[in-house]
């Protein structure tokens, strides 16, 4: 189909600007995706829905979207009324502005240049705004909370370096930003290790009412590691992100996220629609809170409510064994089942990561294949919310040949990388054996 273009061809000219989209926004009024930014609202005062012409039995169109319905064209439900921001041109006293003729409909040329306009004339105060300053939007919504690689521990947030900034027009930006961080001593977190980390912000305590009506907090910031404080921030800001100044139809994602292990969302990840603009590259967040989080992470809670050291501690000792023994792989992410050989009689937590796991919700059958030439026993844990196997048998086809026999062990109970508590069965062989062998779980 032909494209439309015509020779010489030009890169773009297939590919929509950015100045030509819109997006269909609620009472399918179109967003453009440009500024200016547009206001949608729901007027149902009457007054400011039926007409404002006199003996008119149609009012038509007003320049605001207001006053234009009658009693036999108004269908009820309120009148969707379509405004932009405005920013300020002209901030000349209106008495100056408008006519200063008696009786004229036009009032012509003043000497001194004030009092020649009329409401029809008159191109008004404001125009829309085009421009729209990004600063205004990050400063003080966005903040992190950081491990370095010398296993310091601390924060970063983004603040205003100089000043907010109203201009004549009334256009605002801000004169520049800044990052403010602060950090433990080095080694606080060690490398190669699972670390226990709980941060609490500690504030003022205020009501609900004192909250809708009292400026930001300051508060404490304090870090625990296994439980133990090591590092305090006197005097931080607290922290309440909010929603761009712009329709949420023309954000990347929600109007806020939590980017867990690094990394932000926004224009580094996306594509404007007419090509690659180097505009949206190096911006504040991208150069200061994207980035990888080199290690693992085995669970993240967020409290909505009071974190007392109590909790912590508690927390801690709750999954204190499986910190200290996750160097042996015991504690699987997923659903799922062990096997393998061991020399051992019984298995504990100090043997236990040396077992193969295998992801599944499901034992029965199917088989395991259990390898290895060394004089062991060979073992089976399932975990006790699955079926457990009728029988077991020396097969990798079904619940065919011979019989294992085997020993009904003592139950282990290990936590998973959430933290929860799982309880295996334990089916140990009653004989060790020097080669493979494949065991068929019977249903």
């Amino acid at each position: 189909m032909p494209s439309g273009c015509t020779d010489p061809l030009n890169q773009w000219c297939t590919i929509p600007k950015e100045t030509d989209i819109s997006l269909k926004g609620p009472y399918d009024v179109l967003i453009p995706l440009n500024p200016p930014l547009i206001n949608i609202d729901v007027v149902t005062n009457p007054f400011l829905i039926y007409g404002r012409g006199s003996g008119n039995s149609y009012c038509g169109d007003s320049t605001d979207g207001l006053g234009s319905e009658t009693v036999n064209t108004y269908s009820g439900g309120g009148q969707v009324v379509v405004t932009h921001s405005q920013v300020v041109t002209n901030k000349t006293n209106p008495f100056l502005v408008y006519g200063r003729g008696n009786g004229n409909t036009y009032c012509g040329e003043s000497t001194d240049g004030l009092g020649d306009e009329t409401v029809s004339t008159f191109t008004g105060f404001t125009k829309d705004q085009d421009t729209l300053d990004y600063n205004l939007d990050i400063i003080d919504n966005a903040f992190a909370f950081r491990i370095t690689d010398d296993g310091r521990i601390g924060y970063r947030s983004l603040t205003v370096t100089g000043d907010c900034i109203t201009t004549d027009n009334g256009l605002k930006h801000v004169s520049g930003i800044t990052i403010e961080e602060k950090y433990s001593d080095a080694g606080i977190i060690q490398p190669e290790e699972w670390t226990y980390i709980a941060v609490r912000f500690v504030m003022p305590y205020l009501d609900d009412c004192d909250l809708k009506i009292a400026s930001k907090r300051k508060g404490k910031l304090m870090f625990y590691v296994n439980a133990k404080l090591k590092f305090v921030v006197d005097e931080v800001d607290e922290f309440i992100g909010r929603r761009l100044n712009d329709s949420s139809l023309k954000q990347v994602g929600v109007p806020f996220n939590f980017s867990l292990g690094g990394g932000s969302l926004g224009l580094l990840e996306s594509q404007t629609f007419d090509g690659l603009d180097m505009a949206d590259r190096g911006l504040p967040i991208e150069k200061n809170f994207g980035g990888t989080f080199v290690g693992g992470i085995s669970q993240f809670k967020f409290n909505i409510c009071d974190l007392l050291f109590c909790d912590i501690e508690y927390n801690y000792k709750k999954i204190k064994d499986y910190l200290e023994n996750t160097n042996n792989n015991i504690s699987p992410i997923v659903d799922g089942i062990y096997y393998g050989k061991l020399i051992n009689t019984s298995v504990d937590l100090t043997n236990f990561g040396s077992l193969t796991f295998k992801p599944t919700n499901s034992a029965v059958n199917s088989y395991v294949a259990i390898t290895g030439n060394t004089n062991a026993y060979a073992y089976i844990l399932i975990p006790l919310t699955f079926a457990q196997p009728s029988n077991l048998k020396n097969s990798s086809s079904g619940c065919l040949s011979f019989e294992v026999p085997y020993i009904d062990m003592p139950n282990i109970t290990v936590q998973d990388s959430n933290g929860n508590e799982i309880t295996y069965r334990v089916y140990r062989t009653f004989y060790k054996t020097n080669g493979d062998l494949d065991i068929w779980m019977c249903n």
